[in-house]
């Protein structure tokens, strides 16, 4: 397989590669986190400036695009998407990924949930046979089970379970960095647990990470082997992982800072190319 590593501005690289198949993107948060080389520090109308170009650079270079985001983006991302919605003629997903351990917030609610919105063009194709998960039946040796599992949904609630399962459950998800599963409702969250200190998956000179598991939930529902996988903010290099991980997708990372793509490419062992 390919994997390529870009330092630069994706604004400049992005439109100069391949077509790629998918990409996932994760931008900087806009709530003043130290990100290295990239200054997070801005106000309301710069960064949701910021949103519409990535957005824009990201739907124009490919047909299916996940965009995580921070949630107090919400309002402005839903601006941003109608209007291109419009222009491009694009479908529109709107999921989320929920976590049960969030940090604490004493004055207000904890921000246990970052939306992932999937946008791709009317004809692209997807692929839902190949993210499927346990279902509770083979979760619980049950023969009726059909094999092969089922197709993931997009929501998780909580309420319908008495609490001890609940807790169970949670505590499970925690363990395993996983999901947790309820074949009785339809889903639209992704429920994976935050990639916390204590994580296996955890790059300290990082100040944030999405979950393994749900970067690769994305990738099997929109990418068959031999696709191209591209990720406009490589950050710690998650999507390459994942990628590496399947053995059988095409990957490209692009990263503004320098720190991050020399651990990065220390990391994989990669060479590391500039864009100008």
């Amino acid at each position: 397989m390919n994997y390529e590593l870009f330092c630069g501005d994706n604004q400049q690289i992005v439109p100069t590669l391949a077509t790629p198949d998918m990409i996932f993107a994760d931008p900087p948060d806009g709530i003043g986190l130290n990100y290295n080389e990239y200054d997070d520090r801005t106000g309301h109308d710069e960064y949701t400036s910021r949103l519409h170009k990535w957005v824009e650079m990201c739907v124009k270079a490919c047909p299916s695009v996940w965009f995580s985001f921070n949630s107090r983006w919400l309002l402005e991302m839903a601006e941003v998407v109608l209007n291109l919605r419009k222009q491009e003629g694009l479908e529109f997903t709107p999921c989320v990924q929920t976590f049960s351990f969030y940090r604490h917030n004493r004055s207000f609610l904890g921000n246990a949930h970052r939306p992932l919105w999937w946008l791709r063009r009317q004809w692209t194709p997807v692929y839902p046979e190949q993210a499927k998960i346990k279902s509770w039946r083979q979760l619980h040796g049950d023969k009726r089970a059909k094999a092969g599992g089922k197709v993931p949904g997009d929501t998780f609630d909580f309420t319908t379970l008495p609490e001890k399962h609940r807790r169970d459950w949670h505590e499970r998800a925690i363990e395993i960095g996983g999901y947790i599963v309820d074949p009785l409702i339809p889903d639209d969250h992704f429920n994976f647990t935050r990639v916390v200190g204590t994580s296996k998956q955890r790059r300290s000179y990082h100040p944030t990470q999405l979950n393994e598991g749900l970067v690769k939930r994305c990738i099997q529902l929109s990418t068959k082997p031999g696709d191209l996988v591209v990720d406009p903010f490589a950050g710690t290099g998650t999507t390459l992982r994942v990628c590496k991980e399947l053995g059988d997708r095409d990957c490209t990372l692009v990263e503004i800072s320098k720190g991050y793509c020399n651990e990065i490419a220390k990391e994989h062992n990669l060479e590391i190319q500039y864009g100008q």
